[in-house]
């Protein structure tokens, strides 16, 4: 048997990018999945696919910073499922939303802009984290991930409203590790260690050179199953980098890579 079947899994942006292959590693497990997405067309694909691994899939579309959404997904997900084991907070929004690059200075920026990053990349992550912790504490177990960013760790200009939402999630994942750790609770969080592929629409704008450094978009994988397996427990309220936990555990590039290729085939 596998250590995640039949436990449910909610991973936000879980349509595409990191967020869909990690929802797609985790039902290679035998993990039911629920992913909220902001596109119908790219979540009801995403449902497809892993509904094809044999587990149960439902899948929500709106907008994570808006509570009254959130609350009402987290209600109907407890009223399909026994419990909510998991949850991934990878749904984030880049400095790419402002195309002006010199309106991403601090000195330059809208008021508007500042506020929708950072009602998406942490009031929405606050929102999920704690109507899912409601159902957590009742049941007395749960793991949750904070998929963030080298950014979130060591700020950089022009990124300031992301790099701050980030930086918050970190604090937020400290803060909720210390308060639930006596309910069987983890909370951890996790950076890719460099750019990945989420972003396709802007890689075309890039140079080869930069393009060729890029990381896989399972990058993330074998980290975030390892903490939501069952047997880690005790590991919580660590910042940890996917690139450098896959290079301790001889796990490649290449060998993720390899596994996308296979996949695709």
């Amino acid at each position: 048997m596998n250590l995640l079947e039949d436990k449910l899994a909610i991973i936000t942006g879980g349509s595409r990018g990191i967020g869909k292959s990690i929802a797609l590693k985790l039902a290679n497990e035998k993990c039911n999945i629920s992913i909220i997405g902001r596109t119908k067309k790219e979540v009801d694909s995403s449902i497809n696919e892993i509904k094809n691994l044999g587990v149960n899939a439902i899948g929500f579309i709106g907008d994570q910073s808006d509570e009254n959404f959130v609350k009402d997904t987290i209600n109907s997900i407890s009223s399909e499922f026994s419990s909510i084991d998991i949850l991934v907070n990878n749904a984030a929004v880049g400095m790419r939303y402002i195309e002006n690059s010199d309106d991403r200075f601090i000195h330059n920026m809208d008021s508007d802009n500042w506020k929708t990053i950072l009602d998406i990349n942490l009031n929405g992550v606050f929102y999920f984290t704690r109507e899912t912790l409601t159902v957590m504490r009742n049941q007395m177990h749960g793991h949750i991930v904070m998929i963030s960013s080298g950014l979130g760790r060591r700020a950089y200009q022009q990124y300031g409203p992301y790099s701050a939402s980030k930086f918050a999630m970190e604090a937020m994942m400290q803060i909720v590790s210390l308060e639930n750790v006596k309910q069987n609770i983890s909370c951890n969080s996790v950076a890719p260690g460099g750019l990945t592929n989420s972003s396709e629409k802007f890689l075309g704008k890039m140079e080869q050179p930069k393009l060729d450094g890029i990381l896989p978009v399972n990058i993330c994988d074998d980290l975030v199953l390892h903490l939501v397996n069952g047997t880690n427990n005790d590991l919580t309220g660590q910042a940890l980098t996917a690139s450098k936990w896959n290079e301790e555990n001889n796990i490649s590039v290449q060998d993720l890579r390899s596994r996308l290729h296979k996949a695709t085939r």
